[in-house]
């Protein structure tokens, strides 16, 4: 509803800056902002999720039914806007994350899985990995976002939007996106790689 009012209030501030122009076009210009209003969004409640997994914030959580609408328009919206070309297996963010479990020891490594069916129709879930090593902290988060079921979510495509915030002598923020065709071959496989390396990690 916000977004809805910001956006017939500005047109009408538009048509009166601009009286020339195709009031069409003033539309089109305006759904664009609104896009990009909804892929923004999902970016900033992403790393404010990933934030309060690693005790930095106590603001109340996203509920699910909030989810799934901010990632259907966000989906829909990132389309629109700029199709996503990155593969999973190209996600920085993932290589970075295999990478630390790997090659570091932490002193707590502790891991947060949402998994919610949100209707017949889509799916999402929701996982989070919190790396502490004294003073240094590493948060990473992501969301596997399947829009439309095709006959078992093992089978269908999707979305998978990922953040990272890190904590040392500064504070770093990375957020990235990458989309996959068959969930079972591209995105299982990192799923259980991952869950090796934690589990591996949390035995040393």
């Amino acid at each position: 509803m916000i977004l809805g009012s910001k956006l017939y209030y500005n047109y009408f501030e538009w048509l009166l800056r601009n009286p020339s122009k195709n009031r069409l076009q003033v539309l089109e210009d305006m759904n664009m902002v609104v896009h990009q209003e909804y892929s923004d969004k999902v970016k900033s409640i992403l790393i404010q999720e990933l934030k309060n997994n690693m005790f930095i914030t106590s603001e109340s959580r996203l509920r699910s039914a909030d989810w799934s609408i901010v990632l259907k328009k966000a989906f829909r919206s990132d389309f629109i806007l700029k199709p996503i070309n990155k593969k999973v297996v190209e996600m920085d963010l993932l290589k970075e994350v295999m990478q630390l479990l790997s090659k570091r020891r932490f002193e707590e490594v502790r891991r947060v899985e949402v998994k919610q069916k949100t209707s017949l129709k889509n799916w999402f879930s929701l996982y989070s990995v919190i790396l502490r090593d004294k003073e240094e902290i590493f948060g990473f988060a992501a969301i596997i976002f399947i829009p439309k079921i095709c006959r078992h979510i093992e089978l269908s495509r999707g979305v998978i939007y990922a953040c990272r915030h890190h904590i040392a002598s500064e504070e770093d923020t990375m957020f990235e996106k990458a989309t996959f065709e068959n969930f079972q071959q591209e995105v299982r496989p990192q799923i259980e790689i991952l869950g090796n390396l934690y589990r591996r990690t949390r035995r040393l």
